[in-house]
């Protein structure tokens, strides 16, 4: 839009003598001057709006009520620069018609640094505030919640039905792996490995411990007992003597391997009687 300037100099006129052909104000003065007023006036806007005008405004300051499409504009340049730089699409402000959230509840979102996928997770949430509620306070990390992916049922009932590691009380028929013959740790012994265990146990492992190297062993038979018990070496023993206790508070009982003795005793009435019986009797060497 053009400003008005003054085309004719109207006032220079005066000063010319009256001879003077330019003196003479003519029609083409009045006509250029008032086509230089035209053009200026006709490059305004109307005051009262005009839908085919189309025009630019640099610095513009609005006196009283500023209307839109017929709709007067309430809003303070403030809030209307609230708007500056936005980049949002119309159908993104969409978005907020019919919000009715106060601007206490949209400002729980000032700060918010989550992209709109992450926000975006949120659609479709049919949870309550009261659900949404149960986390606040929660300082588990994702990786502590990660942990109960995939429960299909209450944990504590799970627990429950677990032994502690402490002295714990089996129900029912515990299993446990076998050990190889022969482990000697502290390993659970399962019923298998006692079983093979005792299959490797014969009865000359019982007998070499039973009659370790210097025990004494008597019957009234004469084999053997390398061949009766089939283990160790064996020599016969005390061949014509009695054995006696030893006793080291008795100078004929406290020498081990010492003789002694008759071969008669006199009984009670004052008979001669035999005071022994024969048998077999041999002694561990190896």
């Amino acid at each position: 839009m053009s400003d008005y300037t003054i085309s004719v100099d109207w006032s220079g006129k005066d000063a010319l003598a009256d001879s003077d052909a330019a003196k003479v104000i003519s029609g083409s003065d009045f006509n250029t001057e008032f086509t230089t007023v035209r053009t200026a006036v006709n490059s305004k806007a109307d005051l009262n709006g005009d839908s085919s005008e189309d025009f630019a405004i640099d610095n513009g300051t609005v006196a009283g009520t500023f209307t839109l499409g017929g709709t007067a504009v309430t809003s303070t340049a403030a809030e209307l620069n609230i708007l500056d730089g936005v980049t949002s699409t119309a159908a993104e402000l969409n978005i907020l018609d019919g919000v009715t959230s106060t601007a206490a509840e949209l400002n729980i979102l000032d700060g918010v640094t989550s992209t709109a996928a992450e926000l975006n997770i949120l659609d479709g949430v049919t949870s309550t505030t009261a659900e949404l509620n149960i986390l606040d306070g929660v300082t588990s990390t994702a990786t502590e919640l990660n942990y109960v992916d995939g429960v299909t049922s209450a944990i504590q009932t799970q627990i429950n039905t677990k032994s502690p590691t402490a002295s714990p009380t089996f129900t029912g028929t515990p299993a446990a792996p076998t050990a190889t013959t022969g482990t000697d740790t502290t390993q659970v012994a399962t019923t298998a490995f006692v079983q093979t265990e005792l299959g490797t146990i014969t009865a000359a492992v019982v007998n070499a411990l039973a009659y370790p190297v210097g025990s004494i062993y008597t019957a009234v038979v004469s084999t053997n007992p390398a061949t009766l018990l089939g283990v160790g070496t064996w020599e016969a023993f005390a061949a014509g003597r009695v054995m006696a206790g030893f006793d080291s508070e008795d100078e004929a009982y406290n020498v081990n391997g010492f003789e002694g003795g008759s071969e008669t005793v006199s009984s009670g009435t004052g008979a001669t009687v035999a005071p022994y019986i024969v048998i077999y009797i041999w002694k561990r060497t190896a």
